[in-house]
């Protein structure tokens, strides 16, 4: 191991193939590099849950995984980005859903209150678990409030699976 000043080591006597380390904060040009990831969040239902059909419900997440900002509300389940938590944002949102015959079952990502992405799944033939999931890259704003909706039609009720739906997200960057 080597620990040094890293503007006193020449680049060109640098053997890249020997191990650094370094201390104190990796800059470019007087700015830090890379950011802390911080919030970040995951929540899934507690249980398999049934939902009725034709009708939009938002998705019961009750169970907190992690949440480093405490912006999770388990009983609306909703996420909302807290103060000095602006930024790019990575969320990842899916469901599982037992088998049925329904022709059609969505999972849509709501920003307050507006749908921003939406996946959508056949029921599986009323033989297969049928499942769905996206990712976005998305700028949010402190009180940016983020939410699950789901919708199928079986005919019948569909269960949500607590083993495959799920919402989590973290900040990317302050930067939007």
């Amino acid at each position: 191991s080597l620990i040094m000043a890293f503007s006193k080591i020449i680049a060109e006597s640098m053997d890249l193939t020997d191990a650094y380390n370094f201390t104190g904060t990796l800059q470019q040009n007087g700015g830090s590099i890379g950011e802390t990831n911080i919030p970040y969040f995951d929540v899934k239902p507690s249980s398999n849950n049934a939902y009725s059909d034709n009708t939009s419900h938002t998705v019961i997440l009750n169970t907190v995984n992690k949440d480093t900002a405490s912006g999770f509300n388990n009983s609306t389940y909703k996420y909302t980005v807290q103060s000095g938590q602006a930024g790019q944002y990575v969320i990842n949102y899916g469901f599982r859903m037992n088998p049925t015959n329904c022709t059609r079952a969505s999972l849509g990502l709501k920003l307050n209150d507006s749908t921003v992405q939406t996946v959508e799944t056949d029921g599986g033939g009323g033989s297969t678990y049928a499942s769905a999931c996206s990712s976005i890259l998305i700028t949010l704003a402190v009180s940016d409030v983020l939410h699950l909706v789901y919708e199928q039609n079986s005919s019948v009720n569909s269960v949500l699976r607590t083993d495959g739906t799920y919402l989590s997200g973290f900040k990317l960057t302050s930067t939007t």
